[in-house]
This record gives C-alpha cells, sequence and structure tokens, in this order.
C-alpha cells in the first residue's frame, strides 16, 4: 500500500506524527504534500524516513508534479502532464 497525504498547515514536517498511522496498516511509502512541496517517506525498520529517491512511481519528477498542482486550470495541468510523458 501507498499513500499521498495532503497536509494544508504550515511548519516543517508537522505532520510527521501522523505517519504513526501508515506504519500501522503497513503503507511502505507515504508522500505529504506541505507548503506547495511533495516530501516523500519510507518505512524502515526505524519508521519513515525522509527519501529523495522513491520506490513507487521512481520515473515521476516532484518537482513537475508540484508545479503542475498549482496549474489552473486543472484541466491544463493534466494536458501538460500528458504531453510531457509523452516527450
Amino acid at each position: 500500500m501507498h499513500v499521498l497525504r495532503p497536509h494544508v498547515t504550515g511548519g516543517m514536517f508537522p505532520c510527521l506524527f501522523k505517519l504513526e498511522f501508515w506504519s500501522e496498516i503497513k503503507a511502505s511509502e507515504v508522500w505529504i504534500w506541505e507548503n506547495k512541496k511533495l516530501h516523500a517517506f519510507v518505512l524502515s525498520g526505524k519508521g519513515y524516513q525522509p527519501v529523495s529517491r522513491r520506490k513507487v512511481l521512481p520515473g515521476i519528477d516532484l518537482k513537475l508534479i508540484e508545479e503542475l498542482a498549482e496549474m489552473k486550470p486543472h484541466s491544463k495541468a493534466v494536458r501538460e502532464f500528458q504531453q510531457r510523458c509523452r516527450a
């Protein structure tokens, strides 16, 4: 199981304590959207650790996702994503 968890309040990783919930259900990787950035965490023997190289969808550029998430309208973001995937 993999999780993308949006987080809407500020601060540097204030929701890390909530990662414990995901470890209970054995989510191997969690992505958190916070302050217009995606942060990836992988479950290890020591709990969740931040990672720059993801296991899930390793070919997806998180910077691209961050950019497209801010694009309006969302239909434009979808078309841009499709075009970049074809390139």
